[in-house]
């Protein structure tokens, strides 16, 4: 029987029957088993856990705290400069050296996401974050994009040709079909963003474990220099509290919902670069060091 004749409450229960078995489907298979995990996460890194619960930009976020807390970074205005040249020379990390070289002289915050040497730094933590077994490879994330995409292209063409159907029908009540759509697109959009694989979900479910631990071994109060960076590593920025000193931080890093979902389609879905470097430096606010840095480089795991 044609799918497209059923009556308007059969073809609801096809239609759910179909794109929750497709999705289903979608899940399980981007869920598969990785393979054997490579070299162990070094667990005392807070950028390589915030790059895993959140993407790059949010690894980025989370140093430009740390630097803060530690006197290398201040607040000038509306944006952020570094405490000297030499502040350069007193930090090892990359990560750390790209967001203070962005700042050299005073720069919105944005515009740390378009500065080029900030995205050879992520590069390389999204090549260790795969290796380990904890993000997909590049291959497996352009597998699960364009599977999604099908998906979509079927699932909204099938709806949509039954919309046309009992249009020419004569009959109008389509409004539970549309709804039915749009949360379907919505279900395979948040499958299309995961960028972790099962391996990474329960590291980090351990990690917020045994912070939440730690932390309820203290007295109550906010954190302090030694537990801010680790706090916003694990739990985002959002943690850190009320006072003034870290709504700056707070406000001028607003996470977007797209970060995670641009990390995965920009460059063939494995790149290292900030999902916000196109709007960054389209900005006209974003001049010197920053305003050349966009394109970024792609790393990763490789296929």
């Amino acid at each position: 029987m044609n799918p497209l004749d059923l009556r308007g409450p059969e073809f609801l229960l096809f239609y759910a029957a179909l794109s929750g078995a497709t999705l289903l489907g979608l899940y399980l298979w981007q869920r598969r088993a990785p393979g054997p995990g490579g070299p162990p996460l070094l667990l005392s890194d807070p950028y390589l856990i915030a790059h895993l619960r959140a993407g790059p930009n949010e690894a980025l976020r989370v140093a430009t705290v740390s630097l803060l807390e530690r006197g290398l970074l201040q607040e000038d205005v509306h944006a952020l400069t570094t405490r000297g040249a030499r502040a350069v020379d007193r930090v090892a990390r990359p990560i750390e050296k790209a967001v203070l070289q962005c700042f050299l002289t005073p720069q919105p915050p944005e515009c740390l996401f378009a500065f080029s040497p900030a995205h050879a730094a992520l590069d390389e933590q999204t090549a260790t974050l795969c290796r380990a077994g904890l993000t997909p490879p590049k291959a497996q994330r352009r597998a699960s994009l364009a599977a999604a995409g099908l998906a979509a292209c079927l699932l909204g063409g099938l709806s949509l040709v039954k919309i046309l159907v009992a249009l020419s029908r004569g009959r109008s009540n389509i409004l539970f079909l549309v709804a039915l759509t749009i949360l379907v697109g919505m279900a395979l959009f948040r499958l299309t963003i995961s960028v972790r694989t099962p391996r990474g979900d329960a590291l980090l479910k351990d990690l917020r474990a045994l912070f939440r631990a730690a932390q309820s071994k203290r007295p109550p109060s906010g954190p302090g220099r030694e537990d801010a960076t680790l706090l916003a590593a694990v739990f985002g920025l959002g943690m850190l509290g009320g006072d003034g000193r870290w709504a700056f931080v707070r406000n001028a890093y607003r996470k977007s919902r797209l970060d995670a979902f641009t990390w995965n389609v920009s460059c063939g879905s494995s790149c290292g670069s900030s999902s916000s470097a196109g709007t960054s430096c389209a900005s006209s606010s974003c001049g010197g060091s920053c305003g050349g840095g966009c394109g970024g480089g792609c790393g990763g795991c490789g296929s």
